[in-house]
């Protein structure tokens, strides 16, 4: 069974919206439901017997197949073996075994080239021995090879030969398995209603054959197509039905994959805490199987995870280690998605000089991954015109062959020179207009990243505004109203024997003093951040009415917030410092005139409440309640739906004789 298996998983990351890619993943059936581990330990065992070279041989083979799935270095060390006692035995069937093998454990490795290699050597033997089923194997093998490339055309073609072959055999399973990776194709060329057919039928197929490990790569790839069209429900849905069943049979890149896969939507979706734990799961099985392009794309995936948790630190070490790979391996896509990260890395660092390096080096990747894009179709395109050119030769030099024998068919043949003419003149034209469609999608390109660029830059000086106007109300205005107060303390001291009335209000102007620096250092904390936490406003709050407590010790203060808000929940700044003046004034004012009376029992509650659209928050107190009307009491409550009026909420107030007074506002949850 291992010799028809098509093997492989690959992810490829796209800028922005981590772009997920997952071919079917191949194993041959696991019999009696062991994982590849035990069923490399038992032709460990079997070998350590000293077996003759053919048994031999067959077993280092096996050995090496079934470490493909587990360890890529062991795979190509077992290859290599089997392939030296295959050549000693002369054994023709083995050697091209080898070979196909060998093939294997350089892809899972990232080394395309050499996989490239083994896999020309395998075919030329197969065809020789012609060995039809073993030849649509390696067609199946290479497609993969050429997927990885993005050269879709070679890898279509590759894979509609090999199913052919696979149908004509009665090979039903082998050619589903195929068509899968048709599908992920079509995918990839955003063609997502051909892809999600192509799946659904191997869904079902693959059901009815009771094959797990292709039902899983089905709902792991259908997952994928749900992804990239932003269905993240129904993504998220088929994903872990994948990993489920991955987990259940010990497939380990599948398990890998989709959890990854979870991972990279978590991260959109900035459930970054969420996304870090599921990343360092797949991470470890990754590190496992030593495939470096895999451990790098999860790196990529946890700095960003990081970034999003504000781990700026952690976040720079996985994405520099990842980069590193990249650059190795020539994924000119992945190293620009990585640039952009570690801009907003150093970024949320301060390091400016390390950030505006970043994001050159960023510019300069994303137009070479351009170019290479390119390139690449153009090659593609290139190739195919000279096949064609070829096959054409052929024709007209048999159809001159003809014309020796009958005069009609040189009459036929001039009509097929002058369609092929007429063929190649329309690939021409096509040529010309996909290098100017090319060109054209490279200049858009361009002025989206310099679009960009700008808004970067214009953020930066945002930012820079805002930290030199907090800096100048904390030295000058901070500094000159700390004076104000040491001067009002050192006149209450020289007039310690003035009239009581003027000692009263010097200490008013003092108080006040004191809750204008507090208010000022209130609004230097909200101008300092782009968000506010809740987190963060939940401990100002805290702070506030600890305050409060000590002011009025005759008050019970309450409060309350629902358990299951999210503490990394952000409001903007002005959300946030709107929420906090406009409870601070609340209190503030019962305070002032809710216990004008004496009164026992006094008490005033704060609660927060989370609903699905919004957050509800109210200020309640049990005195003697107030009429709203009052011009007094005007301008405070006209400030206080002002602010709530600013962030698009809405201030209710109820207040009863003798009853107390509730203050209640909302405030609209951000998507």
């Amino acid at each position: 069974m291992k010799l028809f298996c098509n093997f492989l998983a690959t992810n490829h990351l796209r800028m922005k919206t981590f772009l997920l890619v997952a071919l079917s993943f191949c194993a041959s059936i696991l019999l009696k439901a062991q994982t590849p581990q035990e069923i490399v330990d038992s032709i460990k065992i079997e070998l350590s017997k000293n077996p003759l070279d053919e048994r031999k041989v067959k077993l280092l083979g096996d050995a090496t197949w079934y470490y493909s799935m587990i360890s890529a270095d062991s795979s190509r060390v077992y290859g290599l073996q089997s392939l030296e006692f295959a050549k000693k035995i002369e054994d023709s069937v083995a050697i091209a075994q080898a070979y196909n093998d060998l093939g294997i454990a350089e892809y899972v490795a990232g080394n395309n080239t050499e996989s490239m290699s083994y896999y020309e050597r395998a075919l030329k033997l197969r065809r020789a021995l012609k060995d039809t089923m073993g030849v649509a194997s390696v067609y199946g093998k290479v497609a993969n090879i050429y997927f990885k490339q993005t050269l879709f055309d070679s890898a279509t073609k590759y894979y509609i030969d090999a199913i052919k072959i696979y149908e004509d055999r009665g090979q039903e399973q082998l050619a589903a398995r195929l068509r899968g990776n048709v599908g992920a194709i079509k995918m990839e060329m955003q063609d997502y209603e051909s892809a999600l057919e192509y799946y659904k039928d191997n869904e079902i197929f693959f059901q009815q054959f009771g094959d797990s490990q292709f039902l899983a790569n089905t709902y792991i790839n259908t997952g994928n197509v749900y992804v990239k069209q932003k269905i993240e429900t129904k993504a998220i849905e088929n994903l872990e039905k994948g990993l489920a069943m991955a987990e259940r049979i010990g497939y380990l890149p599948s398990v890998a994959a989709s959890i990854n896969n979870l991972a990279v939507i978590y991260n959109d979706r900035q459930e970054f805490k969420k996304a870090k734990d599921l990343i360092l799961k797949g991470l470890a099985i990754r590190q496992s199987n030593q495939a470096a392009l895999d451990i790098a794309s999860s790196q990529l995936s946890l700095g960003i995870a990081h970034l999003g948790l504000e781990e700026y630190k952690k976040g720079e070490k996985e994405l520099t280690e990842a980069l590193s790979v990249f650059k190795r391996e020539g994924k000119l896509d992945q190293i620009a998605l990585t640039y952009e990260a570690l801009t907003r890395t150093a970024y949320g660092q301060e390091d400016w000089q390390k950030a505006e390096k970043y994001l050159t080096d960023y510019i300069i990747a994303s137009q070479a991954f351009s170019q290479k894009q390119t390139l690449s179709e153009v090659t593609e395109m290139e190739t195919k015109y000279q096949t064609e050119k070829k096959e054409n030769q052929i024709l007209e030099q048999r159809a001159q062959l003809a014309e020796n024998e009958l005069s009609i068919r040189r009459k036929n043949n001039l009509i097929y020179g002058a369609i092929a003419v007429a063929v190649l003149l329309g690939l021409l034209g096509y040529l010309v207009y996909n290098q100017q469609r090319l060109k054209n999608r490279q200049l858009k390109k361009e002025s989206e990243l310099q679009t960009a660029l700008a808004k970067i830059e214009t953020q930066n000086r945002l930012q820079e505004q805002r930290l030199r106007i907090s800096r100048d109300l904390h030295d000058n205005i901070g500094s000159q109203l700390t004076f104000i107060i040491s001067s009002l303390d050192t006149l209450k001291y020289g007039l310690k024997d003035a009239d009581s009335n003027v000692t009263d209000k010097l200490s008013d102007i003092a108080h006040f003093t004191k809750t204008t620096i507090n208010e000022l250092r209130d609004t230097i904390w909200a101008m300092n951040k782009e968000e506010i936490t809740f987190e963060d406003l939940q401990s100002r709050i805290s702070n506030f009415i600890d305050s409060a407590r000590k002011a009025a010790s005759d008050v019970a203060f309450k409060f309350n917030i629902d358990g299951d808000i999210d503490k990394q929940y952000a409001f903007t700044s002005v959300e946030g410092i709107n929420l906090y003046r406009v409870i601070q004034e609340s209190v503030n004012n019962g305070l002032k005139y809710a216990f004008a009376k004496a009164a026992s029992n006094k008490e005033i509650s704060v609660n927060i409440h989370q609903e699905p659209s919004q957050f509800r928050i109210n200020i309640i107190d049990n005195g003697q309640g107030f009429d709203t009307g009052q011009p007094a009491l005007g301008n405070g409550l006209n400030n206080m739906k002002k602010r709530i009026k600013d962030v698009n909420g809405d201030l209710t107030i109820l207040s009863i004789d003798y009853s107390g007074t509730k203050v209640e506002f909302t405030i609209p949850k951000t998507v």
